[in-house]
């Protein structure tokens, strides 16, 4: 998660706030400057999981809220490099 645009974690000009959570909700690690709630970040983990339903693949979800409120912005596929 990054604050402002993801161009700016893209380029380097910002390192990301990290949160890793279980397929349950619980929470494993999460950054302890993440600018995000506890509740936006539960609502995340529940719409990660919404967005696998849909679409067995992983997927990275970009995302953006303001106030309460998410908004999925896409999600493109997930690929995973082959090794040479």
């Amino acid at each position: 998660m990054v604050t402002g645009l993801g161009e700016a974690l893209v380029s380097g000009e910002k390192n990301s706030f990290d949160a890793v959570y279980d397929r349950f909700g619980n929470r494993v690690e999460v950054d302890e400057a993440m600018p995000l709630s506890e509740n936006i970040l539960q609502e995340l983990v529940s719409l990660g999981l919404r967005v696998e339903d849909i679409d067995a693949q992983g997927r990275d979800i970009e995302f953006s809220v303001k106030g309460r409120v998410i908004y999925l912005l896409q999600k493109p596929p997930y690929y995973k490099c082959q090794p040479y």
